[in-house]
Order: C-alpha cells, then sequence, then structure tokens
C-alpha cells in the first residue's frame, strides 16, 4: 500500500489543499488526513482553501481530473498554489518529491 496525505497541516499552509473526489468516490470522513491507497494509477479532483487567520475561503476552480500513479510503501502529498492567473494543484511523492500528477507552477 501507499500512503496518500488528504490534506495539508493547516496551521502550517495560507493555501490549504484537499480532496474532493478519490477515483470517483468522495472522502467517506472529513477528519481523515491521510489515506492508505493501492499501487498504481488513479484520479483525483482537488480543492484549494484559503485561509486568513480563522477565514477560510475557496479558491476556485476545483481541479479537472488529475491522473497520478503511485509506489507501494512510499508516501504522497497534495498540494495546491494560487498564482496571479492560475490555481497550480500537483501530488508530490515525499522523500523525492518527484511529481507523480498534475502541474506545478
Amino acid at each position: 500500500m501507499a500512503i496518500l496525505h488528504l490534506s495539508s497541516d493547516i496551521n502550517t499552509w495560507i493555501d490549504n489543499p484537499g480532496i474532493v473526489k478519490l477515483d470517483g468516490e468522495s472522502p467517506m470522513d472529513t477528519d481523515v488526513v491521510k489515506a492508505e491507497i493501492k499501487p498504481g494509477d488513479h484520479t483525483v479532483q482537488l480543492v484549494c482553501v484559503r485561509r486568513f487567520s480563522s477565514i477560510f475561503t475557496l479558491i476556485p476552480p476545483i481541479s479537472g481530473p488529475i491522473e497520478f500513479s503511485v509506489e507501494a510503501g512510499r508516501e504522497y502529498k497534495i498540494y495546491c498554489d494560487v498564482t496571479k492567473h492560475k490555481v497550480y494543484y500537483w501530488i508530490e511523492e515525499s522523500t523525492t518529491g518527484d511529481i507523480a500528477g498534475g502541474e506545478k507552477p
């Protein structure tokens, strides 16, 4: 199995990514911050939430489907970054920083 971190630590991120759908399914519990997933190919839709103090704002748009691949025994994190003209979403292998899917600015 591989580990996918479903959201970042909200205390350390201004732009915090979250999963809308993973392999066509909505996450079953919004309090879950990581999940075991099978190795291989997956599809995810992400959302970016901007945090200002205690105020949270969704940053449109929600990503289109992002295809990504994971390997057994590895951990992956999702990210979002908001620029002046675009919201970027990507999934990165935690140790190497290799991009498993999406687009990094």
